[in-house]
């Protein structure tokens, strides 16, 4: 535009007022092509310039305020854990993560840490070099300032929660399966014929309080809880789906428990008393296992 500027100069003939006039045009013309041009690119150079002051200041730990979660993309919070969180930054994320109901666990030593431990589902409170505030408001204490023990707390808490439903779930079945048998016996065969002796019902009581409680509650943990998201805290103990197979198994059993000890006789061709017996005690076993 300068060099425009300076070939119209040259080429104009006259005086003074002919070359103020020619220069004024130009002017013009440049302040119009600047107002145009100008504007399609300005946006897009401050959005990239802001964009990449902030992404600097919060590499520095420079702007923890910015922390809080507000990119929610797919229904989930993201934020950074890398970075530091000032005092409330970590109470926005749990209220945003609780919100969606999920479940916040939080770890802290600080006494601005309480209010977030208090408020979380689970609060650790690093034992070692703690304050009193922030260990009356938390739930377990860490002995050994070892974040590694907040994975083994995780680790057991669910596989007790596993055993503890493995544990319903088979006190379910017996319960189901043992009284539909007894009751439909009574009704079909009468008093009588009991399809469980008294000496093999107080068995089936002994596996099922004793040694079921002691195989399920021993289970060493694996890793594989860890791969699942936390439950709900909604969710029931006994879901659907557990529900299902419950009496799914219950009423498998009860069908070959009938089948065993009503067509026993004729499919094994027992006749004698002692091939009923053994008929009978191969229909407990059968049960048992």
């Amino acid at each position: 535009m300068f060099a425009r500027f300076l070939a119209c100069l040259s080429s104009i003939q006259g005086g003074g007022l002919a070359k103020g006039q020619a220069f004024l045009e130009i002017l013009i013309l440049s302040i119009t092509a600047v107002v145009i041009v100008v504007p399609e690119g300005l946006p897009l150079t401050v959005t990239l310039a802001l964009a990449f002051a902030t992404t600097r200041m919060l590499k520095d730990n420079n702007l923890v305020r910015l922390l809080r979660p507000y990119d929610c993309r797919d229904g989930h919070p993201r934020d950074d854990h890398r970075f530091r969180r000032g005092y409330g930054n970590g109470r926005l994320v749990m209220h945003l993560k609780t919100s969606m109901n999920e479940v916040v666990t939080v770890t802290g030593d600080g006494t601005y840490d309480g209010l977030a431990l208090k408020a979380a589902d689970i609060g650790f409170f690093m034992g070692l070099s703690g304050t009193e505030v922030a260990k009356e408001a938390s739930a377990i204490v860490l002995l050994d300032n070892n974040f590694a023990s907040i994975v083994k707390a995780l680790l057991w808490g669910r596989a007790i929660n596993d055993a503890t439903r493995k544990f319903l779930q088979f006190q379910f079945i017996i319960n189901i399966t043992a009284g539909l048998l007894t009751i439909i016996n009574t009704f079909i065969s009468g008093a009588e014929a009991s399809i469980f002796s008294v000496v093999q019902l107080l068995w089936i009581n002994l596996i099922m309080d004793t040694f079921a409680a002691l195989a399920l509650s021993t289970d060493f943990p694996t890793k594989a809880p860890l791969l699942r998201k936390p439950r709900p805290r909604t969710a029931p103990v006994m879901d659907t789906a557990t529900w299902k197979m419950t009496i799914g198994q219950s009423m498998y059993q009860i069908v070959v428990m009938f089948v065993l000890y009503y067509a026993g006789p004729r499919l094994f061709n027992a006749k004698t008393d002692h091939e009923i017996r053994q008929l009978q005690t191969m229909t407990f076993n059968t049960y048992v296992l």
